[in-house]
């Protein structure tokens, strides 16, 4: 997947902000490219899973481009048990940042398994 380094740096820093919580958002492009995000609010306020808020739910997964969440990490960004409890949307990325490694990490649900994928930064 490919995704726009602006967005890359906008989930960078939104995750950054509250490094000791789950930052989360929703991720918009065509195909698999990601071009832009949409902040979320972590209604949880936790450390180790979050729950977006309904009225950024609601704008974003009906919209054409519609193409994923991403969401933070404390630790490694891989999906953790909660994180497979949870999905949602299936044909769809799941990004996830781990703020202590400062590394982004992709993946594509394909409604039965998380699927790793290689990430290509694209030039805004």
């Amino acid at each position: 997947m490919k995704i726009k380094q602006k967005a890359l740096m906008d989930i960078r820093k939104h995750c950054r902000m509250t490094p000791k919580l789950e930052s989360c958002g929703y991720l918009f492009g065509e195909d698999n490219h990601i071009k832009s995000i949409t902040k979320g609010k972590n209604l949880d306020k936790s450390s180790v899973y979050y729950t977006i808020d309904p009225d950024s739910t609601f704008r974003s997964v009906f919209r054409d481009d519609f193409k994923g969440v991403y969401h933070s990490h404390i630790g490694e960004a891989i999906p953790s048990s909660i994180d497979e409890s949870k999905k949602k949307y299936p044909d769809k990325y799941y990004l996830i940042y781990s703020v202590s490694r400062d590394t982004l990490r992709a993946y594509f649900w394909n409604g039965k398994k998380f699927i790793e994928e290689e990430i290509e930064i694209a030039e805004d």
